[in-house]
């Protein structure tokens, strides 16, 4: 990939502080990761057209991924055709992190639907 694609891609910028609501979002989600439950959106505050958007929704997108990480991390070695697709255990976090940033892109649920089934018929 060459710099003038990478700088087009899209990406949402976070606001640095926190709302105490905010706070109490973050702290909630990360509760509810450490207990392996990846159903965390409905903790996060709405969202605001176009951002910044919350720390809560940074937060929640990186604890997110750091679990997908670590069910990819540990599972046993296999073949490349295998890795092309997420473990059963890290894919829960993926949808999730994939609902959040549709949310944040402004998606509605029908677009979202219409994108991932495009993806299934493409990959």
């Amino acid at each position: 990939m060459n710099e003038y694609q990478f700088d087009i891609l899209p990406c949402p910028v976070f606001r640095d502080d926190a709302t105490d609501s905010e706070q109490r979002a973050e702290t909630a989600v990360l509760a509810r990761l450490d207990q392996n439950d990846a159903n965390v959106r409905h903790l996060l505050p709405p969202t605001a057209a176009g951002g910044p958007f919350s720390s809560a929704a940074r937060t929640a997108l990186e604890a997110l991924a750091r679990k997908v990480r670590a069910e990819e991390e540990a599972r046993p070695e296999i073949g490349r055709r295998e890795r092309s697709r997420l473990s059963d255990n890290a894919q829960p976090y993926q949808d999730e992190i994939d609902a959040i940033l549709f949310e944040l892109a402004g998606f509605s649920a029908a677009d979202q639907a219409h994108v991932e089934a495009r993806l299934r018929v493409m990959i």
